[in-house]
């Protein structure tokens, strides 16, 4: 297994392993121990990421506005 295996199941509100999640589970993660996935908020690397990385490059094909 990876390092980074686990997430935060949230219909459940456990922490699981990727095996052991159902194939629509909605998870959070995925984070590198089980008490990490258990608190699931979001990591330095997340809140210290660029305003523009992620948003600039995302298109939302459903929008009607487009």
């Amino acid at each position: 297994m990876t390092t980074h295996d686990w997430y935060w199941d949230i219909d459940r509100q456990v922490a699981v392993r990727v095996d052991n999640a159902g194939h629509h589970d909605l998870l959070i993660g995925p984070y590198a121990t089980r008490s990490d996935a258990e608190v699931w908020m979001p990591t330095a690397s997340w809140t210290d990421r660029p305003d523009s990385e992620a948003d600039d490059a995302w298109v939302d094909v459903n929008s009607a506005y487009d």
